[in-house]
């Protein structure tokens, strides 16, 4: 097992973990989750962090799907991470028929079995959004732009399935094509906010493309039109 220990443990987190554990939410999440499996306690008995299950040897997070030249190495074939990603969109799925919320949903926090097919591990489970408890943290790589203008995701639940599905879809866009939505170049929308609030996604005519990154083309038609439907008019539409 692994522990992570909090250098400032703060109130309300606490509450969640131990919301967590006592209601037995931890025990019912999909197997694919590392969840709490106990709180842990200073010599005071204050709590000061978790166990959880320990990432397999060799894991890695799902980030290095988005590099090109790394997937060539490990033969990563397209097939493989669509394969992946069905698995992912069922345990998203059941996390939210639990009213579970990821919130945070990023590529830094699920890892992946080095062995073929993937097996997947959703990491930071404490920052989840789960009942009152919000997820307090969000990267602005795959923070719905919806959200855009908050200042502190901690105040109040902010996040909801649709935000998550936005986030997943960011992933997918990554791992396959290894370019964001909002990806390439553009010369009036320079950063990622103004491209985002502009609408000006890969598919847009005055995008730069990266060379390096797979063409848009190679999705099939209906991925495509969820691309242009999410990233350049703004739909949630369900995934």
């Amino acid at each position: 097992t692994a522990v992570k220990l909090y250098h400032q443990p703060q109130p309300d987190h606490i509450a969640k973990l131990q919301h967590l554990l006592d209601s037995g939410l931890s025990r019912r999440l999909p197997a694919a989750i590392c969840a709490p499996a106990s709180l842990v306690t200073d010599k005071h008995g204050h709590v000061i962090g978790f166990q959880m299950p320990r990432l397999p040897s060799g894991s890695f997070p799902i980030k290095k799907l988005a590099s090109l030249t790394f997937r060539k190495q490990q033969g990563i074939t397209a097939t493989a991470v669509l394969a992946l990603f069905q698995h992912l969109h069922a345990t998203l799925t059941n996390l939210h028929q639990l009213g579970v919320i990821v919130g945070d949903l990023n590529d830094q926090n699920i890892f992946l079995t080095p062995a073929q097919p993937f097996a997947a591990h959703w990491i930071d489970v404490d920052s989840y959004q789960i009942g009152r408890y919000p997820c307090p943290v969000a990267m602005e790589f795959f923070v719905d732009p919806h959200l855009y203008g908050i200042g502190d995701f901690g105040q109040r639940p902010y996040f909801s399935p649709a935000t998550d599905w936005y986030a997943f879809f960011v992933l997918l866009v990554r791992s396959l094509l290894g370019v964001h939505p909002y990806g390439g170049v553009h010369h009036q929308h320079k950063t990622l906010a103004a491209r985002a609030t502009g609408g000006v996604s890969i598919l847009h005519p005055d995008v730069v493309y990266p060379a390096t990154a797979v063409r848009p083309t190679a999705l099939p038609p209906d991925l495509r039109q969820h691309l242009l439907d999410v990233f350049e008019n703004g739909q949630r539409p369900p995934f």
